[in-house]
């Protein structure tokens, strides 16, 4: 789940902010691809990752069916 944790931050597809609260969250598509055939996606999970802007932690991250946080 760290790696898909540094995707959804790094990469996000969709962010979210929340000021009072001193977070964001963002949300992407991690795709698990064959090793022999990087073409063939084996499967698609979307994540969920949670952090805090005034310490820079990690809250929480998660696979989602959500399309917003």
């Amino acid at each position: 789940m760290s790696g898909a944790a540094a995707s959804a931050i790094t990469w996000p597809e969709k962010v979210g902010t929340n000021a009072v609260n001193a977070t964001k969250c963002g949300i992407t598509d991690l795709y698990l691809v064959d090793g022999d055939r990087p073409q063939l996606v084996l499967m698609t999970i979307r994540v969920l990752a949670s952090w805090a802007t005034n310490s820079d932690r990690l809250i929480t991250a998660y696979p989602t069916s959500k399309s917003s946080c």
